[in-house]
């Protein structure tokens, strides 16, 4: 949930912290090294890529 939970908007919620019910996620996002890759493809990793990168928003987040 703290993925989809954003505090500064979502101040009408509460979040509680379940992580001792659920087991760690991890995904992660291949692909072949000079394969050609459609626009939508980038623009997916680049997004995600700018998420995982933004300081503080999952902490404990290792970068790969």
């Amino acid at each position: 949930a703290s993925l989809a939970y954003i505090p500064k908007q979502d101040h009408d919620l509460v979040m509680h912290d379940l992580s001792n019910l659920f087991p760690l996620e991890v995904t992660k996002i291949a692909y072949l090294k000079g394969k050609y890759l459609r626009r939508y493809q980038q623009r997916f990793i680049e997004l995600f890529q700018a998420c995982v990168s933004e300081p503080g928003r999952w902490p404990g987040l290792l970068p790969v």
